[in-house]
């Protein structure tokens, strides 16, 4: 009874606070059950992936940089949005979430890529392991709005 009242007072602060709560992977998986399997919007772009320099930065939403999440930087989708990411060379296809803006190419890290190619977004370190494209550094991905938040 005690656990379930400190994680009350805890989800309470942290809400007064203006912080979001995570989610987890699983969570991430049970809404997508619940949602529409019918993409809003279909495109293929160039992407590219970020990870350890970034671990536990914070993102433009405000959470901590998890490099092993299924999370995306996109320039204007609003975060929460849910995404199917599909590799067209190998048919690998995730699920990931929108928590922060990019890709930029004056980070640091991010000498790999060529500022001259236009890339529309940047997955996790985990998300281009997932799809076959971690060595390559980028990949033109299609990628699919599942469910917009608004």
């Amino acid at each position: 009874m005690k656990n379930n009242f400190t994680w009350l007072i805890i989800s309470i602060f942290a809400l007064f606070m203006g912080a979001e709560i995570v989610e987890s992977s699983k969570n991430l998986q049970e809404r997508m059950s619940r949602i529409e399997t019918e993409p809003i919007i279909t495109e293929t772009v160039l992407s590219s992936w970020y990870g350890e320099a970034y671990q536990d930065k914070l993102t433009t939403s405000g959470e901590p940089f998890d490099r092993f999440a299924h999370t995306t930087a996109h320039p204007s989708l609003p975060f929460g949005t849910l995404l199917k990411l599909r590799n067209p060379k190998n048919g690998k296809e995730v699920v990931a979430r929108v928590n922060d803006r990019g890709p930029y190419c004056e980070y640091p890290g991010s000498y790999y890529y060529s500022c001259e190619e236009k890339r529309g977004l940047d997955v996790s370190e985990h998300i281009a392991e997932s799809l076959g494209f971690k060595q390559d550094g980028v990949a033109l991905l299609e990628i699919s709005v599942l469910q917009k938040i608004d």
